[in-house]
């Protein structure tokens, strides 16, 4: 072989060369991605008091706009803190739907607005002394059908009891 073909034998004797060298060994199990953690699984916020441990779908795929104080409650009236967790689009010029948002109030404050009409939308996943944490996740898919984005986001979705299990309060 190393008559007919020089230069295959050149390469492969330095591919060799180069495993050995470098330490490979090919009996060194691979990882898959769902098994590596990734700092972006897992949003923390020591001011709400909350920690969300989010899905391996959503790894590098969303956004999330967090307020608090006056600003949270400009576009959330009496929320003393907001997360919206918005998708990442694959195809250009789409949406960026959001996927989940995270709404804490006090206590008093939100049985003040949980009867009235045009409350936000949502329900109570968790309590802690006087916050109450209230989740509304996407009810619908704004993607095509059979778009890779309508497959991503669709992935991505969480039910309310998700939610609550993804939650940790301290």
């Amino acid at each position: 072989m190393a008559d007919r073909h020089p230069a295959l034998s050149r390469c492969l004797i330095s591919l060799v060369a180069a495993c050995i060298f470098a330490g490979c060994k090919s009996d060194t199990p691979q990882r898959s991605l769902g098994s590596i953690p990734t700092d972006d699984l897992i949003y923390e916020n020591q001011h709400a008091g909350l920690t969300l441990a989010l899905p391996p779908a959503w790894h590098d795929r969303y956004d999330v706009d967090a307020r608090s104080g006056p600003i949270a409650a400009a576009a959330w009236p009496y929320a003393s803190h907001a997360f919206a967790f918005t998708y990442k689009p694959i195809e250009p010029d789409q949406p960026q739907p959001t996927l989940l948002t995270i709404l804490v109030y006090r206590r008093e404050n939100w049985n003040t607005i949980a009867g009235e009409a045009g409350r936000p939308q949502g329900m109570p996943v968790a309590q802690q002394a006087d916050d109450v944490y209230i989740a509304s996740v996407a009810d619908s898919n704004p993607f095509p059908g059979g778009s890779r984005d309508a497959q991503h986001f669709d992935a991505m979705r969480l039910n309310i009891n998700q939610v609550k299990d993804a939650l940790t309060l301290h």
